[in-house]
């Protein structure tokens, strides 16, 4: 890939009037300049939809549309872009100034379809491994829990975007996507530079505990788990799955834990779920067996573990910074 090429950078709007200019300038002042800003304003109802406007850039689109969901904006963006690669902004986030630069030249470096940068994120940095990975070593980082599945830290050639859009009406996409990119990808360059910033946001998609949205989660997760499960042998071992597996079964012990105390009835059925794994045989090392037995004779037992762990977590964070 020759010359500037043209780079699509799609972001998404819906109320984050607070946060929205400096999203949208971190892009105006790329040290890359060959851009094509792409902006949706999904249905803003905060003044965020009269920002979008005030830009007086040739590169920037904007679209106003009816609220339909973060997927619905990211889709819009998509059909409506030229560039020869695309990128992602959510609108609470920024790019340092050479993000788009950066990736650009270790894309054309490595002939790589897709390059994944590191990133920082609320006092912490994301520590992704290095490396050049075929389309199957990076499905194996992604089972492994190694791999970002969000799109806003990447770039990736427009191509690969022909046939999969985002699924509209949901949350957690990039669960439902990812996989499927990277299926389709040749080579995917993994960088250790961290060139952007991503906000954690009360009421932010991610972080609104909701029974829609755990639900969500579960079905995103249930989805990349029927798909590890039809790849196995052929590109999974049997440990891979049974790691994978055990691994969401301790996740969604820790979901059940948090909204035990948001929504009593969905904790119900979640611990159904629970249960349902174990019977499809996912526990199998003595640790999770154990576990997975104190939940079931006594389930509040295991909530005070949780919260436990959490802390523990928490503190051996603080130690760390």
């Amino acid at each position: 890939m020759s010359g500037d090429v043209l780079v699509s950078v799609i972001i998404p709007v819906y109320n984050v009037k607070e946060y929205l200019r400096e999203a949208i300038n971190s892009v105006i002042n790329q040290t890359y300049i060959n851009l094509e800003i792409i902006i949706i304003d999904d249905g803003s109802t905060d003044g965020s939809g009269a920002i979008c406007d005030e830009y007086d850039d040739l590169r920037i689109k904007v679209f106003h549309q009816p609220n339909g969901g973060l997927s619905n904006a990211r889709n819009t963006g998509l059909n409506n872009m030229s560039g020869d690669i695309v990128a992602f902004l959510d609108s609470d986030d920024y790019l340092y100034p050479h993000m788009i630069q950066t990736m650009i030249d270790e894309l054309r470096k490595k002939n790589a379809d897709i390059v994944i940068c590191n990133f920082d994120w609320e006092g912490r940095k994301s520590s992704q491994h290095p490396g050049l990975y075929s389309s199957i070593s990076a499905l194996k980082q992604l089972v492994k829990g190694r791999l970002e599945t969000a799109v806003w830290n990447k770039i990736y050639k427009a191509e690969l975007w022909k046939d999969i859009r985002f699924p509209k009406g949901h949350v957690f996409e990039g669960t439902r996507t990812t996989y499927k990119l990277i299926e389709k990808a040749k080579s995917i360059w993994i960088i250790s530079d961290r060139l952007m910033f991503h906000r954690i946001r009360p009421g932010s998609i991610t972080q609104t505990r909701s029974i829609n949205n755990e639900k969500d989660k579960l079905l995103a997760a249930h989805e990349f788990e029927v798909y590890v499960r039809s790849k196995t042998p052929e590109i999974f071992t049997k440990e891979e799955l049974d790691r994978y597996l055990e691994r969401r079964f301790l996740g969604n012990i820790i979901m059940w834990a948090i909204m035990i105390d948001v929504s009593p009835t969905f904790s119900d059925e979640l611990c159904n779920i629970i249960i349902l794994q174990n019977r499809m045989g996912i526990c199998r090392s003595m640790t999770t067996k154990l576990i997975y037995w104190i939940f079931k004779i006594h389930p509040r037992f295991c909530k005070l573990l949780v919260w436990l762990y959490l802390r523990w977590r928490h503190n051996v964070f603080k130690l760390s910074r």
